[in-house]
């Protein structure tokens, strides 16, 4: 069993909940702590202790670093989700992630959000870089080479540190992610199957994607996070090597012979991703 923590910006796009099911739902991995980033008044981590009552599930869930970007740029869809039950949740980020890393040997940190709790902790407490993988979601090599993904736009400053740090790390690319065989909208059987269960949390999965494509008038998203997740459950599913890379002020990525030796995504086996992603979530 691996002991994860889930470093994620639940309530935007809808994969981080269908990530969020999928490890819940997988007996190979073991949720230690759920922190959210880029938040926005703990509404992120309201929203995953909601979901976490749907599912019968008791893990603890820390609201993390502030959003660095405008109200007006937040990506928040699930307001009207939210209840009123949680109304103060802890934010010491920071100690909460200390306290899961240090009780087990090895804990996997995957990074499904802005990187900011992840850097000021890997600036905090260098002692632990023995005890942590790290498994970030974000950035790509072809697919932009101009801009930088959402993620790391998110906290420009704190991704480029987490990436220049010599703790062991790898990073699921948008390369590998950004493809259309696992791009879902609303006449995906995936989406079809979870607007007709009769179960009451996939049901508010179902809900949370509406309101997502709602509120931004988007007609599909890709399931980055749940395929991340996936990697950790199957070593089949993704197929990591070896580049050297640099990153620059804009939080771009590039091969480079000066670069650092960084582990990165270079193709997915999604037929085995579906197959996997439909067994769990169907639970």
């Amino acid at each position: 069993m691996k002991h994860i923590i889930i470093d994620t910006d639940l309530g935007g796009d809808p994969d981080d909940l269908c990530a969020l099911l999928l490890a819940i739902n997988s007996p190979e991995l073991k949720i230690e702590l759920v922190v959210t980033s880029d938040e926005h008044s703990q509404r992120r981590a309201k929203y995953a202790k909601l979901f976490l009552s749907l599912v019968n599930k008791e893990i603890p869930v820390i609201s993390g670093a502030t959003s660095k970007s405008s109200k007006k740029d937040e990506c928040f869809a699930v307001d009207k989700l939210i209840s009123n039950e949680y109304t103060q949740i802890d934010n010491d980020y920071l100690v909460s992630i200390q306290k899961a890393i240090e009780k087990n040997k090895l804990t996997y940190y995957v990074c499904l959000g802005a990187e900011s709790n992840l850097s000021e902790f890997i600036n905090k407490h260098p002692h632990l870089k023995d005890k942590v993988e790290i498994i970030i979601m974000g950035g790509s090599l072809h697919r932009n080479r101009h801009r930088a993904g959402h993620n790391v736009r998110c906290d420009i400053k704190s991704a480029i540190n987490v990436f220049n740090s010599d703790w062991n790390k790898r990073y699921v690319l948008g390369d590998v992610t950004h493809k259309d065989e696992i791009l879902i909208n609303e006449k995906h059987s995936f989406f079809k199957k979870l607007s007709s269960s009769e179960k009451h949390h996939l049901n508010f999965v179902a809900k949370s994607i509406k309101y997502f494509f709602n509120k931004y008038h988007c007609v599909f998203f890709w399931l980055h996070d749940p395929l991340t997740v996936a990697s950790l459950i199957d070593e089949k599913i993704i197929k990591f090597t070896n580049l050297k890379l640099k990153m620059n002020s804009k939080g771009v990525i590039s091969i480079s012979k000066e670069g650092r030796e960084t582990l990165v995504s270079e193709s997915a086996d999604y037929k085995l991703f579906w197959k996997l992603f439909k067994e769990r979530i169907s639970n």
